[in-house]
């Protein structure tokens, strides 16, 4: 998968509802990385052999905010693992 497969899927929401970028971790997961793969699946792109990096956790504001992500990766690989590239 290219990055402008990706892109094309993201753009949308953002455009759709800038105020996304606002919300909380779990609204912007869901949003920004869980549904464009999700509809990316959906379209049969191949997602073998393709990985998220989320960098950044050691700026995160607290413990607090690292748990919740990790937290919301773990869930996503428990419910999504066929169709989203986390590990």
């Amino acid at each position: 998968m290219e990055i402008d497969e990706y892109k094309k899927a993201l753009d949308p929401r953002i455009q759709c509802n800038p105020a996304l970028l606002t919300k909380g971790l779990d609204a912007q997961f869901r949003e920004l990385i869980i549904e464009p793969f999700l509809e990316l699946a959906g379209q049969n792109v191949d997602m073998e052999d393709k990985m998220v990096i989320i960098d950044g956790l050691d700026e995160c504001n607290g413990d607090h905010a690292q748990s919740k992500i990790m937290e919301l990766v773990t869930k996503s690989v428990i419910e999504h693992s066929d169709k989203i590239p986390l590990l």
